[in-house]
Parts: structure tokens; sequence; C-alpha cells
């Protein structure tokens, strides 16, 4: 769908009309104890964390910096397109662009991932996931409980002789 989150809020907008608050409740959402120190140690074992998740992308981007999943220094790539052309065009910037030097991470869009894994076009898969599987990390927002399985089984398929914790 074409901006989506517009004509969502739009659609709130029409609809939460004189409404009467009955009542309110608060959550804190708080990370805990010892995450960043626990991140720390995985990432040091060289193993990749993958973090799947419903959040909004500024909400899984401000997470995985506090906890020090994405350090500041990490540099993004984001996918947030969800047609052939963009896709490839993101792609093949990240291409050019590409140090192996620099530590990357990848932010992926439920929309998007949605598309890559419906498309016909398998080399725009296969551009993906060479990307994906090579970044320190990956964090997939907005992101349905069918789509983190389809995740995991595009991590086995693509290695299967790595171990995988879903």
């Amino acid at each position: 769908m074409i901006d989506r989150e517009h004509k969502m809020d739009t659609l709130q907008a029409e609809i939460e009309r004189e409404l009467v608050l009955l009542g309110a409740t608060g959550i804190e959402d708080k990370l805990q104890d010892q995450v960043s120190n626990t991140i720390k140690f995985i990432t040091d074992a060289d193993i990749k964390l993958w973090v799947l998740t419903g959040d909004k992308v500024e909400t899984a981007r401000s997470i995985g910096r506090s906890c020090g999943l994405i350090p500041s220094e990490m540099r993004e790539v984001l996918i947030a397109h969800d047609t052939e052309d963009r896709l490839d065009y993101v792609f093949t910037e990240f291409e050019n662009a590409r140090d192996d030097e620099s530590p990357y991470y990848v932010m992926i869009t439920g929309e998007a991932l949605l598309f890559l894994t419906n498309t016909q076009n398998k080399l725009l898969f296969q551009k993906f996931a060479s990307i994906a599987l090579e970044a320190k990390t990956v964090l997939a927002c907005r992101v349905s409980p069918k789509q983190k399985q389809e995740v995991v089984e595009l991590v086995r398929k693509q290695k299967p002789d790595v171990i995988t914790l879903a």
C-alpha cells in the first residue's frame, strides 16, 4: 500500500473524535538489567543477533542503540521499499559504496520483507540475503509472526550449517 502510514493517521483522526476518556494506564517499557553486557558477550563471541519486532523503525533503532546492539559508528542499510526498482537501487547503491572494513547493520521493514519473500525476482532476493547475512546484525521492524518464521527459514536455507535460535 502506498503511503500507508499517512493513510492510517488520517483514518485514526477520522475515527477518534469526541471520545470520552474512562480510564488510563501506563506501562514502563524498560530494558532489563545487564542487557547491554549480555549483548556485548554475544557479539564478542561472533554470534550474530537478528531482532524481529513489531515495533516501528524509530523504536527499534532507539532500542538497538540504547542496548549496544548497534553502536553509533555502525552504518545503517535501511530497506524500506516495496517495489523492485527501488529495492534494486538500494542494493546497488550499497554494493557500490561498500567498504569491507566498515561494519553495518540492516534495518528492514515488514512491508519490504513481505515484498522480498513474495517476489519472483530471485536475484533481488539473493542480493538482500547476501547483504543481510553479512551484516553485523539485522533489525526487522513491523513484522508479523509469519514473517519472523520466514526470516528464520531464510537463514537456515542460505546457511544450513549455522545454528539458529528463534
